[in-house]
């Protein structure tokens, strides 16, 4: 599901109407809604029960720190405008795809 998510990040990129944007976006809220559970699960089968409460406040802990460094890495992606003859905010969904 990960690997798809970033496809079809890369792929909202090539969107080229508002009504195609909505249906990309939509169709990533699908693959990125299973990353969450599917951490979890991952994080059950490898630590015990009393190891997992630290590891899950891990997890957590490092999306909220992508969440608050992802604006300044949106910001740099917006300062691309242009390069290859690319509009910014395609830029941002490339790289994120990529990443």
């Amino acid at each position: 599901m990960c690997a798809l998510w970033g496809m079809v990040s890369a792929c909202t990129a090539a969107a080229t109407s508002y009504n195609g944007l909505l249906v990309c976006r939509l169709v990533l809220g699908f693959t990125e809604a299973a990353f969450f559970p599917g951490a979890f699960f991952l994080l059950t089968l490898f630590y015990t029960k009393q190891q997992i409460a630290l590891r899950t406040g891990i997890l957590y802990s490092g999306s909220q720190m992508g969440n608050a460094v992802g604006g300044l890495f949106a910001l740099g992606c917006l300062e691309l405008d242009g390069v290859h003859g690319i509009i910014g905010w395609r830029w941002l969904f490339i790289i994120e795809g990529a990443m």
